[in-house]
């Protein structure tokens, strides 16, 4: 009788390679989870402890704000005017040396090279 399992054993993983989630769903979760946060608070978070309850619900969220993958700008809220969907709200920690992933104060996540991240206004600033 065979053995089902949902993915290669530990040991056979390849050490090289991130099984857990990209950063772009790191700050799709985060932009769930801030969405939940303001909806329940009226307001935006202003530390880590504020996101407490709401990570076993946000998993990839909760791990790219504990291991600094995800940089958020505090207290900031998710805006849906036009103005936001150019502001930079949070975003992966190598977009402003390298560019990468970046969640938008409108909700939306792009991809920005360094220098759009550089030129893009900031949430808060």
């Amino acid at each position: 009788m065979a053995a089902v399992g949902c993915g290669s054993e530990p040991s056979k993983r390849d050490p090289n390679v991130n099984y857990g989630p990209s950063n772009k769903d790191m700050l799709i979760d985060f932009g769930a989870m801030l969405k939940a946060y303001i909806k329940e608070h009226k307001k935006a978070p202003l530390k880590v402890a504020d996101f407490d309850r709401y990570a076993p619900a946000f998993s990839g969220a909760e791990e790219g704000l504990r291991t600094k993958t995800v940089v958020y700008l505090w207290g900031q809220p998710i805006n849906t005017d036009a103005k936001a969907a150019g502001t930079v709200l949070a975003y992966e920690k190598e977009a402003e040396a390298s560019g990468g992933w970046v969640l938008m104060q409108d909700g939306n996540v792009r991809k920005m090279t360094a220098d759009e991240f550089k030129a893009a206004p900031k949430a808060g600033k």
